[in-house]
């Protein structure tokens, strides 16, 4: 799934040639990729996740709005394209899809530019999102089609990226306009460790 300054979220779906891996050599791209347009944001898209146990991808924009895409039909539609190609020519292809309105499953509303966003690994339900405010929140996906978020708190800088830990129990947060690194406490909603840090990309080692 991609994002980008157009503003639309896809799911792509590359054949299984070894040549797509051979990222030395330009010219070993294949061509054999099957895209389809999900959905949009009114602004450029900043974070793309897939839930672990549901059909659904997540996309934050610079709209404030944080999106929980329907994508099974899509994925349906991508399969059933790759099964009919036959010698590297596809056979009958079709152009179908899904429509805005049938593809959103949740939508909530961060108010602020939303600038990176971080989906559980323990709970396929929560996912956390940052702003250019600095305000971090985090969502229940169960709560409604316009669900209120669960916590919320402000570091005071922009936060760049952030990152759910694998248990779910803490979240690293990192700002390059703060120049800091900080890990948050969800259970005790405090912060816990602090450093300076000009940061505009963290994982968590697993």
């Amino acid at each position: 799934a991609t994002g980008g300054r157009d503003k639309c979220v896809r799911l792509s779906c590359l054949q299984s040639s070894s040549s797509i891996f051979n990222v030395g050599d330009a010219s070993s791209f294949s061509p054999d990729v099957r895209s389809m347009e999900v959905g949009y944001h009114s602004g450029v898209v900043t974070g793309i996740g897939f839930r672990m146990k549901h059909p659904h991808i997540v996309s934050s924009g610079a709209d404030g709005i944080i999106n929980v895409w329907e994508c099974t039909r899509a994925v349906k539609t991508i399969v059933e394209e790759d099964d009919e190609e036959e010698y590297g020519v596809t056979k009958g292809r079709r152009r179908s899809g899904i429509q805005l309105g049938d593809a959103c499953y949740r939508r909530f509303n961060h108010q602020g530019g939303v600038t990176s966003l971080s989906l559980s690994k323990a709970n396929d339900n929560i996912l956390a999102s940052s702003s250019i405010s600095g305000g971090v929140a985090l969502w229940d996906i169960r709560n409604g089609r316009d669900g209120s978020c669960s916590s919320k708190f402000n570091l005071g800088y922009p936060i760049d990226s952030i990152s759910l830990s694998h248990h779910g129990g803490k979240l690293a947060c990192g700002s390059s306009n703060g120049s800091f690194l900080c890990i948050y406490d969800l259970r005790g909603t405090e912060i816990i460790w602090k450093r300076r840090l000009n940061s505009l990309g963290l994982a968590w080692s697993p």
